[in-house]
């Protein structure tokens, strides 16, 4: 991935998280569904994407969860950073929306 960006994901239920990223001056927010349910906090996460294109509609995802994240979207961004309050190590799935 060739630029990132800084931001957090937080759980707003156990289902549910969004994750805010500033690109180019915009916020860019994913907001999305996680399967198993996972409470968690990430106060200094990283978005690496190649072109902003990617960060648009609807998509899906996939990753771990454990002490940190690492969630590849199926348009080729990954979501990573490191929990706060570490959860036990689950494979998780959901799909989300971007939107400014």
């Amino acid at each position: 991935m060739s630029k990132t960006a800084k931001g957090t994901v937080v759980t707003s239920l156990p289902s549910l998280f969004q994750a805010k990223f500033i690109v180019d001056g915009i916020v860019r927010t994913y907001i999305a569904t996680i399967d198993p349910p996972v409470a968690f906090k990430i106060g200094n996460a990283t978005l690496s994407y190649d072109d902003e294109d990617q960060l648009t509609a609807r998509g899906s995802h996939h990753g771990t969860i454990g002490t940190a994240i690492n969630l590849s979207l199926d348009k080729g961004p990954i979501i990573t950073g490191n929990l706060q309050q570490p959860v036990d190590p689950t494979d998780v799935t959901g799909g989300g929306t971007w939107h400014m």
